[in-house]
Order: structure tokens, then sequence, then C-alpha cells
């Protein structure tokens, strides 16, 4: 943490992980059978120092994670604000998916839920 970023690849790099979370989701759903169901929107709320990533769905608003703009690591929290400042994975990481499961990041210790394929 703590590492100076270019905004424009932070930008872009966010809206990697979007896409890429989106569609990870998607999939998901069809491999669950979920096919009633919408799988939700994600978006960003802006923050100073952190970036909220919100999970939509059917009108119903969660925090998925943080992004700490001053590295892109992604860091567990509340409706509030961060909780755990240890990184789950980083935004401009080749995989950046690596600490997350469908329901947000991953535990440090505890269970592992994984994307079931």
């Amino acid at each position: 943490m703590g590492h100076i970023i270019d905004k424009e690849a932070y930008d872009r790099e966010v809206a990697n992980f979007l896409a890429a979370l989106t569609e990870k989701t998607k999939k998901f759903y069809e491999t669950q059978g979920f096919s009633r169901l919408t799988p939700p929107v994600f978006e960003i709320d802006k923050g100073r120092k952190f970036d909220k990533v919100v999970r939509n769905e059917s009108n119903r608003r969660s925090v998925y994670c943080y992004i700490d703009k001053a590295s892109g690591g992604l860091l567990k929290g509340d409706w509030r604000a961060v909780q755990d400042h240890r990184e789950r994975g980083n935004i401009f990481n080749e995989d950046c998916l690596a600490g997350c499961d469908p329901y947000g990041l991953a535990y440090l210790t505890g269970p592992q839920y994984g994307w079931g394929f």
C-alpha cells in the first residue's frame, strides 16, 4: 500500500475488474441453475481514499468490497467503511478475481466458498 498510481491506469483497471466480476458472476448464476434470477450489476461509489464496489441485485444494494485508490488493493468492509486493511487481491494483478467469490471477498481464515466451477 502507499505507492502512487496513475489515475487513468487505475480507472481502466477498475473498469476491467468490474467487467470480469460481472462476467464471472453471470457464469456462476448459469452453472448454479439460477435461471429465474437476474445476476447483479456491480457499480462504483467513489470515495476519497477508497472506492466502494456495490452489488446491485433487484434494487437491493450491498457492499461487495472496497478498492484502495493508492494501491489498487481489494479490501473487505461493510456498508460504512473498510473493516480490514489486509488485501485480498489487487486490480492490477493478472488474476484480479483470485481473492473473490460470488458474495464478496474471500476470508483470510475460515470457510472458502469459491465460484464452484
